[in-house]
């Protein structure tokens, strides 16, 4: 007997974000992952006499080109690089990523308690009255 696979999105897989309220704010914002990295790493290198050079992880094994073309928006970095560079500045790699980090002020992933859970729980139930399943579609 032949095993079929339907094409229903099932809860534990990556859901698009295009129609949530974060993928309408990143699309409002025009700000591109690339930008946004460039823009995170320059903050992370510092100013003036303090700043580091883009040789700063050549022990690492990434190059000084490599930084450069991150921090001109020529290239996307690696996953691997990425990682590297997350772990110079004690951080995971996905903080890199997150619109206008601040270094002292480290973006965190947390649990939503008390009244912040309440408020989700709040949304979640509007939407289901309203017919708007998980991916933002009417049912």
């Amino acid at each position: 007997m032949a095993t079929t696979i339907n094409r229903k999105r099932f809860h534990c897989q990556p859901q698009s974000v295009r129609k949530t309220i974060y993928g309408l704010l990143m699309a409002s914002t025009k700000r591109k992952v690339d930008q946004i990295l460039a823009e995170n790493l320059n903050t992370l290198m510092g100013s003036g006499k303090d700043r580091l050079p883009q040789s700063f992880l050549a022990k690492k094994g990434v190059a000084q080109s490599a930084i450069a073309e991150i921090l001109e928006m020529k290239r996307s970095p690696r996953v691997r690089v990425l990682d590297i560079i997350a772990e110079y500045f004690d951080m995971h790699p996905w903080q890199l990523l997150v619109m206008d980090l601040k270094p002292k002020e480290r973006p965190l992933l947390r649990a939503a308690r008390g009244t912040e859970a309440e408020f989700y729980r709040n949304i979640q139930k509007l939407a289901q009255e309203m017919g708007i399943n998980d991916d933002g579609e009417g049912a």
